[in-house]
């Protein structure tokens, strides 16, 4: 049996496994009658089946449970609403991720699935990769701080090694090596933390400014990134923006199914 007749047969036995699916179907298709919704959920049906021709490996114990109906019609509803092909791989990905795994929760799906059709590619790449800064700024900004404390003990071991002169001439000129290889590891940790910047510019995501700073507003709005540097000296609006927690667990629900 090839890919295609694995990816039809699972196709039809997920399909049979869910309760009602059949005739949600059928009604999808008598309230969008339209060529192009039918062309919209054909083509979904399309990637499904081209997802389990991969030889996805499905826990069909989940398929008999409400909660996955609701999450079925949940989807289809909303791919019959966009031609988004992104879009449409997105909800695909959230809706095999659940039949895949053994841990994906159905928590929040309608919030994530609203979110997923309000929201052009542009701006999941923007919260995407704020998400990365937060990661990445949170191990480098510790490390920061560790070798602040270390270069600061160190002068404070070095001044007191001054004050002894009798342990100058052996210990003196290691503390000194030590200090040096400190502030050169503290410049590069610094010089990685500025390279972070990139994720806060808008030619890294091929926008202009004033596309950038509409897109920030819109996930700002939507309580997905926040302001950071308020009250602070030289705080410029919308330019020093943190992704919200709100916004982690959603990047990290479609984290799965990434497409870019």
């Amino acid at each position: 049996m090839n890919t295609k007749e694995v990816g039809n047969s699972v196709l039809k036995t997920l399909f049979a496994s869910i309760p009602y699916a059949g005739q949600l179907f059928s009604e999808v298709f008598i309230e969008y009658r339209s060529r192009i919704k039918q062309n919209r959920i054909n083509a979904f049906s399309e990637l499904l089946e081209e997802h389990f021709s991969g030889g996805s490996q499905i826990d069909f114990s989940k398929l008999n449970k409400v909660e996955f109906s609701d999450l079925f019609e949940a989807v289809i509803q909303r791919v019959a609403r966009t031609d988004s092909s992104q879009k449409h791989i997105r909800f695909r990905d959230i809706l095999t991720n659940y039949m895949e795994s053994t841990v994906q929760s159905i928590d929040h799906a309608e919030t994530f699935l609203d979110l997923i059709s309000s929201l052009d590619e542009p701006s999941i790449q923007i919260l995407k990769y704020h998400n990365q800064y937060d990661k990445e700024f949170a191990k480098y900004d510790q490390k920061e701080d560790s070798l602040r404390d270390a270069i600061k003990d160190e002068n404070l071991r070095l001044e007191k090694e001054r004050d002894e002169q009798k342990r100058v001439m052996t210990l003196l000129p290691r503390s000194k090596s030590d200090i040096s290889s400190l502030t050169r590891e503290l410049q590069n940790v610094q010089e990685q933390i500025k390279q972070l910047s990139k994720y806060r510019q808008a030619s890294f995501y091929s926008l202009s400014e004033d596309d950038f700073l509409y897109l920030k507003q819109i996930l700002l709005s939507k309580a997905l990134l926040r302001e950071s540097g308020v009250g602070t000296r030289g705080h410029v609006p919308y330019m020093m923006m943190r992704i919200t927690m709100f916004g982690k667990q959603f990047i990290n629900y479609i984290s799965d199914g990434d497409i870019g």
